[in-house]
């Protein structure tokens, strides 16, 4: 959507799309005929009730003297003055007006962010204000947060990064290294409002996709793959009830790593053990590691997160990042050497975590995303979790087809990730927290 023909910058009132039903020019409207108008896009229109087909002359001419009354308002100066918080575009792009009471806007505070997100029931902590600096600061990405307003409070949010890669082209994620994310709105209207705002960023940025990391299914003509599950376990009241209901080889294998010695630390500063462990796995795994940078961010910034580590002696072998959301604890990123697999250094992490969860008082422990039906998911689906399906939705240009999988599934990473394999340790390391930028998975 963008803003009507004689520009007058005062809301997304026009849909340029011709109406399929009506291709005919009709009477009195010239190059109108055919587009579709928003009721209530610009302060003093009459004209088409709801969203309507620009028919009738009278009509028009309506919407089209309310559109050059709004243009030399106050109101109007005000709204143009405003400058994009990030993201690019003019003004005129960063706030847009749909429907009666509902805008889009790239200004808010960090204060208001933060307020709506605590409340707002679809929320998670992908859409915490804190994200906002952190990725751009690790990365380098442009941030696009959105907000959409209704009576001046904000009702949906959309937290959005700009992706410009060598590799991929330029894209925008929402939000890139993380499991979730995407439109959140208290209602309908401010749902199709940042949805709206997220095909006008799109053309913009001339971007080659919006994706959107989302927990539900995508609205009608939204496109989504759904390649990726998120593992979860409902947690009892109390520790000892998780641990009766456990298979008795889950808590076996618990038993045998207590035996070994290992032993687990909670809000541990051993950053360095864990992302040794966790960059040589995923070389072995032919995947580019995070830098260490970003874990020292995410452990600084996000104040819901925490290192646990796990150690056989003095040697840190594994650990996990845990981010927590309200009654939900996530593990986002957790890795064991397999040099000690033999010890069960994994089941006792989890099983540690997982206790803990429950002496805190969580009631969902999340595993992290997996795809369907892989070794991962297996094994966390052991300890009595369920899968549940995440989409990631696309906005797309005209005519566009969905990108190309990029992940384990596609027949060009397999191949990068055999090189990555063979590739030398020393070029990995240093290669690999550079190329990751490129790659946000």
């Amino acid at each position: 959507m963008r803003a009507c023909d004689i520009r007058c910058n005062a809301a997304v009132c026009v849909w340029p799309q011709p109406h399929p039903q009506r291709a005919a020019r009709a009477r009195g409207v010239g190059r109108y005929a055919g587009r579709r108008i928003l009721r209530g896009a610009v302060p003093g229109c009459a004209g088409f009730p709801g969203v309507g087909l620009v028919s009738d002359a009278a009509l028009l001419s309506s919407h089209l003297s309310a559109c050059r009354a709004w243009r030399g308002s106050e109101q109007h100066r005000r709204t143009g003055a405003q400058r994009a918080r990030s993201g690019g575009g003019s003004a005129d792009q960063m706030e847009k007006a749909v429907g009666a009471a509902v805008q889009v806007s790239s200004e808010f505070s960090d204060a208001e962010w933060a307020g709506f997100v605590v409340s707002a029931a679809g929320a998670t902590h992908s859409h915490l204000i804190c994200w906002h600096n952190l990725i751009r600061d690790v990365f380098g990405y442009e941030p696009g947060y959105r907000v959409a307003r209704r009576d001046g409070r904000i009702s949906g949010v959309l937290p959005a990064f700009v992706v410009t890669s060598p590799l991929l082209g330029r894209h925008i994620i929402s939000v890139p290294f993380l499991n979730s994310g995407g439109i959140c709105a208290v209602d309908e209207a401010s749902h199709a409002a940042l949805l709206a705002e997220a095909t006008d960023m799109l053309r913009t940025c001339r971007a080659r996709h919006f994706e959107m990391r989302c927990d539900y299914p995508p609205r009608p003509g939204i496109v989504a793959r759904e390649h990726k599950v998120r593992i979860v376990l409902d947690l009892p009241g109390r520790a000892d009830q998780l641990w009766a209901s456990l298979r008795s080889e889950i808590r076996n294998r618990v038993r045998r790593a207590e035996k070994e010695g290992l032993g687990v630390e909670f809000a541990s500063s051993d950053v360095d053990g864990f992302y040794r462990v966790f960059s040589e796995n995923m070389r072995e795994l032919g995947v580019p590691a995070h830098p260490r940078r970003f874990f020292e961010a995410v452990l600084a910034g996000v104040a819901s997160s925490e290192l646990v580590t796990i150690s056989d002696g003095s040697e840190t072998i594994g650990g996990a990042i845990l981010v927590w959301f309200r009654d939900k604890v996530e593990v986002p990123w957790i890795s064991c050497s397999r040099r000690y697999f033999e010890k069960c250094p994994n089941n006792l992490l989890y099983w540690e975590l997982m206790r803990h969860a429950c002496e805190r008082g969580f009631r969902v422990f999340d595993f992290g995303r997996s795809s369907p039906d892989t070794g991962p998911a297996v094994f966390k689906m052991r300890w009595g979790a369920r899968a549940e399906q995440l989409y990631w939705h696309y906005v797309l240009p005209d005519g566009a087809a969905l990108p190309d999988e990029t992940g384990s599934a596609s027949p060009k990473f397999r191949l990068a990730s055999a090189i990555w394999k063979r590739m030398p340790r020393a070029i990995t390391n240093s290669l690999g927290p550079r190329l990751i930028a490129h790659l946000p998975g």
